[in-house]
């Protein structure tokens, strides 16, 4: 069975990000507070870290059913 692309973690962080950009975006007179803004900053870069890490896994997998396919 194909692995997932994305881990638990990694999805959870993403979906918090997409839930703020959604509520930013439909949010037309709302204030920003700088330490929310910090935290999604923060979010971020772990969201990033978690992709990448996964993607490594997922594309070391996809690799290894390429070579038992030659």
């Amino acid at each position: 069975a194909r692995p997932a692309l994305i881990s638990e973690p990694t999805f959870t962080l993403l979906d918090s990000l997409r839930k703020y950009r959604h509520f930013l975006r439909h949010a037309y007179a709302v204030q920003l507070h700088a330490e929310r803004i910090r935290e999604n900053a923060e979010l971020i870069l772990r969201a990033v870290e978690g992709f990448t890490f996964d993607w490594k896994q997922f594309r070391t997998w996809l690799e290894g059913q390429i070579e038992e396919k030659e």
